[in-house]
């Protein structure tokens, strides 16, 4: 029998990591947030959100945690997926790079190599082009986490590192 209700306990660290990281937040430019946590459900999603294309020029980060592989009592792999994706008339930062590669680095930063998930290291499987209607574009990355740290409600130890 799975346990998703780790799931959304993953989903919820990852959140709280990309509204914390300053970078993110920054290049997000929400200038209507009086808290970094006001991002949720304005431009950070817990499932994919794809706006209309009439809507507000806005930069935007979903999330996706997908179980793909479970052996007995343990999460075998979990796969991560973020859609990182902007409206095309507010994507370039006139810095040189544009918001969707910059929250892209950010993310990775984050996620890659991180033990925070999983026994072993989450690991990037891949950055993939994400266009989800005609005003917007971005990538959607894809990180896989081996052995999910199960709690101890299921016998299994929560390894820290």
């Amino acid at each position: 029998m799975a346990y998703f209700e780790e799931v959304m306990t993953v989903k919820n660290d990852i959140i709280s990591k990309l509204i914390n990281s300053q970078p993110i937040v920054d290049t997000i430019n929400n200038t209507s947030i009086e808290t970094n946590d006001q991002l949720i459900g304005q431009n950070i999603y817990r499932d994919l959100y794809i706006p209309d294309t009439s809507s507000e020029a806005k930069t935007y980060i979903c999330l996706g945690v997908f179980v793909t592989k479970f052996d007995g009592r343990l999460i075998k792999y979990l796969d991560l997926h973020f859609w990182i994706f902007a409206h095309q008339n507010i994507m370039d930062t006139g810095l040189g790079y544009s918001r969707v590669d910059k929250i892209q680095s950010e993310v990775d930063k984050l996620m890659n190599g991180s033990y925070q998930f999983g026994i072993d290291k989450a690991e990037l499987k891949g950055s993939y082009q994400f266009r989800p209607n005609a005003t917007h574009g971005g990538v959607e990355l894809v990180y896989r986490v081996p052995n999910l740290n199960q709690d101890t409600r299921f016998g299994l130890t929560k390894y820290g590192r």
